[in-house]
């Protein structure tokens, strides 16, 4: 009943304004006002309708014009009594009432109404007959004029929702079809990612990351490819193609190059190069000089892949790639496993070589030192037992203080007692000593490192400060420990003469630092000596995730 009430409202204000509507069903309603018309001669006929939206109304106007304004007060009389009494079938407003609204002389004319309704759907049929028309006839007219428009808006709403379902069906296939191509060439791609796997089990270490980069490239139209991979702390370009390779390209893989940027950020990197979007590359240097427009830029647990192409990368070939990647990244996390177990059974070889070369010489250096001090001492004691007794007891005593300095000699360099910024205090007054103008900058982080790992770190230091002494020749020195991330960064810097070439370099470094070297990457750190013609610095990253819960409870 909501909708014949609207029907009513919109019935008083618009059928003398109603436009002739184009839609199809307003066309096959407007006909049927027309037969409406003339199947009862009368002389103004409208049909309403409302299914779920707006209301709607059309209509066969008046032939003669000065009827206009008995339609509008009539259809408003009616519009009230749609209003009053929507339990009615049949409305009706009379010449004199129709009259009487108006003001004027009666007119033969009257107008009756029709409701129907059927679930949200409502329709409405208005007659302006003369009063002599015989009232069965106007209202059989008007129950067919309401049911036959109830059933052309059944059939419009019919044929809406089957052009829907039509169209929306013929949606689905396409996007079936094309799920179907898509699943077809997924399963073509991993089928050929699980031969190529097959394949790449099989080839020899040195040949994985060649492999890896032909066969990211084949995911797109990638003309060229570089594959990174981190070493000692460091990316370190393992394999490149064409035109690089040979040799490989030489990149300063740091905070300005695309390939660092995408690795420590672990996001894939797209530039168009040439146009860098924003803080410029390395990489938008060297892609256009080989003739690349754009390259990409992905990152994986173990390293980072660039690939390169002549014309801009579709986000398409961007995704292949990208998911190609990631299907190969445990193959490259595999192998660079494998690759650090090499290398670390390398350094425990060399380290434990190294140990018992060490060994060996020491227990020669402690037999020739006993050999002599043994003839020495066993000489003074025969001196001192046939000297006057204040002579005897002097001679002891060097006895004495030259087997505590020989004990001194073989005992192992540790911190003991002293706190490791003591320690390194120590080494700073050594420096003074020497003529030196040194300082400690700062030193944090002390109480998250473990014993053992102060320990490393104070003797770095010790023997950094014992080269600088012996070979820098420098005016100036600075030491610092802070952490950095999971790590304790020590660095000892000073302004000195450095080293010219790599024999000197090599040299630089000595065989104290060296063995240190090997020490500290066996427990997972690195150590590094940037030797220039104006100073050497010498910089030692340790793991500090081994620290004792005991210190960490006394920081608090």
């Amino acid at each position: 009943m909501a909708n014949i009430s609207t029907l009513a409202d919109y019935l008083s204000i618009s059928p003398s304004t109603t436009r002739r509507r184009t839609d199809p069903l307003s066309r096959e309603l407007s006909t049927l006002a027309e037969l409406g018309r003339a199947a009862s001669s009368a002389e103004v006929c409208v049909i309403g309708w409302q299914a779920g939206g707006a209301p709607a109304l059309v209509r066969a106007p008046a032939r003669a014009p000065d009827l206009e304004a008995f339609g509008r007060a009539g259809f408003a009389q009616l519009a009230s009594q749609l209003q009053l009494g929507p339990n009615s079938r049949i409305f009706r407003v009379r010449a004199p009432e129709l009259a009487a609204s108006l003001g004027s002389a009666p007119v033969e004319m009257e107008l009756a109404a029709a409701t129907a309704s059927h679930e949200s759907t409502s329709a409405i049929a208005v007659l302006m007959t003369p009063s002599d028309r015989h009232t069965a006839q106007v209202e059989s007219i008007l129950e067919l004029l309401t049911q036959a428009a109830l059933g052309a808006i059944a059939a419009d709403l019919n044929a809406s929702a089957r052009d829907f379902w039509k169209q929306r069906a013929q949606a689905l296939e396409a996007e079936l079809v094309t799920a179907r191509h898509r699943a077809n060439e997924a399963e073509a791609a991993r089928r050929r990612i699980e031969a190529e796997s097959a394949a790449i089990a099989l080839l020899k270490p040195g040949e994985l990351p060649a492999e890896i980069g032909r066969l990211a490239a084949s995911a797109g139209p990638f003309e060229a490819w570089i594959v990174a991979l981190p070493e000692s702390g460091r990316l370190r370009v393992e394999a490149a193609s064409p035109p690089w390779s040979p040799p490989l390209p030489a990149l300063a893989l740091d905070a300005q190059s695309a390939l660092f940027d995408s690795f420590s950020r672990a996001t894939p990197v797209s530039r168009l190069a040439g146009i860098p979007p924003g803080a410029p590359y390395r990489e938008d240097r060297i892609f256009p000089r080989s003739g690349f427009a754009a390259y990409l830029c992905l990152p994986f647990a173990s390293g980072v892949i660039a690939l390169a192409a002549r014309a801009p990368i579709e986000p398409a070939a961007a995704a292949r790639a990208t998911a190609l990647a990631a299907r190969l990244a445990p193959i490259i996390d595999a192998w660079t496993c494998r690759r650090e177990l090499r290398t670390q059974h390398a350094l425990v070889q060399s380290l434990a070589l190294r140990l018992f070369g060490a060994i060996d010489a020491e227990r020669a250096r402690i037999a020739r030192d006993l050999h002599d001090d043994q003839a020495q001492l066993l000489a003074a004691s025969r001196i001192a037992l046939e000297a006057p007794r204040r002579q005897a007891r002097q001679l002891l005593r060097k006895i004495e203080r030259t087997l505590r300095a020989r004990l001194r000699d073989l005992r192992p360099a540790t911190l003991g007692r002293a706190t490791l910024q003591a320690a390194l205090e120590g080494e700073v007054q050594r420096l003074k000593d020497a003529g030196l103008d040194a300082r400690l900058l700062r030193v944090e982080g002390v109480r998250a490192l473990s014993r053992p790992l102060q320990n490393v770190c104070w003797q770095v230091a010790r023997e950094a400060v014992s080269n600088i002494i012996r070979h820098a020749r420098a005016r100036h020195a600075e030491l610092s420990l802070e952490r950095a991330g999971d790590c304790a960064r020590l660095k000892v810097l000073d302004d000195g003469r450095g080293a010219r070439g790599k024999a000197r370099r090599a040299a630089s470094v000595g065989l104290g630092l060296s063995g240190l070297a090997e020490r500290v990457a066996l427990i997972g750190g690195t150590l590094r000596v940037d030797s220039q013609r104006d100073g050497t610095c010498v910089t030692a990253e340790i793991p500090a995730l081994t620290a004792m819960p005991t210190a960490r409870k006394r920081q608090r």
